[in-house]
């Protein structure tokens, strides 16, 4: 799938949401052809997969993983992708609006030219203040975290606070207010909490450690470190 598509939109997902994970993909579709991208889901081995309708008019390339918690599940995912090439991390339990990835596709290209940044697209609840639906690259990853992927020692929580906070901090992020993804979640009011947000937030009691920590080799010489990356990267993209 490298390089065939201008997106890859990444949704980890897991047994017991077949139907909400049909649903999403049936009010995507439009959308995924009209910006020419291509879906990455990763599914752990319980899910039923004769359960899941997906649309046979859109690319989709399934993972089966015995791998447990989001951000490594996104980490199977960027296996599949270059290292310019632009992905959108997200679940699937959220509700876009008309032309959510449009527009979030148009900000990208406009305020990011050379994929080294974040795109932020609007949960409707948080909205700026995290990032946990966005469009970045693995090079970007490279930036931030040293090594083109997710920091695989999260849970669940604050990893999407923290990156968008470092994106913040070295001037490469934007926020796409009308990219509207509207996440369904418990702490919101919106939803019931089902077994897999029970699950997920039960064991993610150690990660608002873990940010701290790294927050605090961030203050140290992690922003320098990620400032230096930065310029190498954009200057073998100028090559």
């Amino acid at each position: 799938m490298k390089n065939k598509y201008d997106l890859y939109i990444m949704i980890p997902s897991m047994t017991t949401r077949e139907k909400k994970l049909s649903i999403l993909l049936a009010l995507i579709k439009d959308e995924v052809i009209k910006c020419n991208a291509a879906i990455v889901l990763v599914l752990d081995y319980t899910s039923i997969t004769d359960d899941i309708e997906i649309p046979k008019d859109i690319p989709v390339l399934t993972i089966h993983t015995n791998e447990i918690g989001y951000w490594r599940c996104l980490n199977l995912a960027l296996l599949h992708i270059s290292g310019d090439q632009p992905f959108l991390y997200t679940a699937d339990d959220i509700l876009p609006t008309e032309g959510w990835l449009t527009t979030a596709m148009e900000e990208w290209k406009e305020h990011i030219p050379k994929g080294i940044g974040l795109a932020c697209l609007n949960d409707g609840f948080v909205k700026d203040a995290s990032c946990g639906h966005g469009i970045t690259t693995k090079n970007y990853l490279t930036v931030l975290y040293g090594k083109p992927e997710f920091p695989p020692q999260f849970e669940h929580l604050y990893l999407d606070t923290l990156t968008s906070d470092r994106a913040k901090e070295i001037g490469a992020y934007v926020f796409c207010e009308k990219a509207e993804v509207n996440h369904q979640h418990p702490i919101i009011g919106n939803i019931a909490a089902d077994i897999v947000s029970i699950t997920n937030n039960g064991r993610s009691t150690g990660d608002k450690d873990r940010k701290d920590r790294m927050d605090v080799f961030w203050m140290k010489r992690g922003r320098k470190n990620a400032l230096r990356r930065k310029s190498e990267i954009l200057e073998m993209l100028e090559d």
